[in-house]
């Protein structure tokens, strides 16, 4: 496994923690870490797993790793999870697949749904009652069973499903919590994260 971040975060978590960088000699934060990348280009490549922890919290992360540690391809066991984000935070690293469902009708400009999330039922019976959330939830799940078994005869053992709208409050929640209703009917373990809602 190695572990990596974007340079304003590795910037940021030395200036939070005052410890200075192990190949700094001279100069900024910024060229230290610059200069660290290059030594670890070949350890990178060698990695069976590569984990962005720039947009993790700390409970997040452990969650991740865990899973990562915990996953056993030999038993034929892909380890699925979903997970609901906002573009305006960013996109989710440790994503597999992304889908954008910010096409899908938007209960933020519904005065009475605005402060609500994807798990109440205002907000999931306003996304989900619209003909083409129907079309859509019920295509991306036939897309997801069918390659679900694809990704196991590759040898896969771990895959991250991110579904992103705006700001992660309502649309992806909504379609992120139906998701995993359906593909556990079909009997998959589901494993579910929601990014950013508490962030709004």
């Amino acid at each position: 496994i190695f572990l990596e971040a974007d340079d304003q975060t590795l910037i940021k978590r030395y200036s939070e923690t005052r410890r200075k960088h192990p190949v700094a000699v001279s100069g900024s934060v910024a060229r230290a870490v610059a200069r660290e990348r290059e030594l670890l280009v070949e350890v990178r490549s060698l990695a069976s797993y590569r984990v962005d922890s720039s947009n993790f919290t700390i409970h997040q992360f452990k969650e991740y790793i865990r899973k990562i540690v915990t996953a056993d391809a030999s038993q034929g066991r892909l380890n699925i999870s979903l997970l609901s984000f906002g573009f305006r935070n960013g996109l989710p690293p440790e994503a597999d697949i992304v889908m954008d469902v910010r096409f899908l009708p938007n209960p933020y400009f519904i005065e009475a749904l605005r402060e609500q999330s994807g798990f109440d039922s205002g907000v999931k019976d306003y996304v989900l009652g619209h003909p083409v959330s129907r079309s859509f939830v019920e295509r991306f799940h036939a897309l997801l069973k069918m390659l679900i078994p694809e990704y196991l005869r590759e040898g896969k053992s771990y895959l991250t499903v991110a579904i992103g709208c705006t700001g992660g409050q309502h649309r992806s929640v909504a379609i992120v919590n139906y998701l995993k209703d359906s593909l556990q009917e079909d009997g998959y373990e589901i494993s579910v994260s929601h990014r950013d809602i508490k962030r709004i």
